[in-house]
């Protein structure tokens, strides 16, 4: 097994239920690639993405929230959006209009 190693630069309140949560993200990302195979996009993760935000606002339970995690980042593996690309130098979708 291997470790991921995680730095903060910074104080970080909660830092351990950041680690759980990363950690439940990884076991279900093996666990995922066990069972379904390398990424592939054809299985629609954005779509699988929305879905699971949807189902954890109706239930409440963090388990949507980690499937979401994965496909987050299956999704920069193989994006389903058309546009995908990274720019860090975008316009917050949130701050400061929440």
């Amino acid at each position: 097994m291997s470790a991921l190693i995680v730095e903060f630069p910074i104080y970080i309140e909660n830092k351990s239920r950041f680690h759980d949560f990363v950690q439940k993200m990884a076991y279900r990302a093996v666990q995922g690639r066990l069972r379904y195979g390398p990424p592939n996009r054809r299985k629609r993760y954005l779509k699988r993405l929305k879905k699971e935000i949807k189902a954890y606002e109706e239930t409440g339970n963090m388990e949507h929230l980690i499937n979401a995690a994965v496909y987050c980042h299956l999704e920069t593996c193989e994006p389903e959006n058309r546009k995908f690309h990274f720019d860090n130098t975008v316009e917050s979708a949130t701050r400061g209009k929440i």
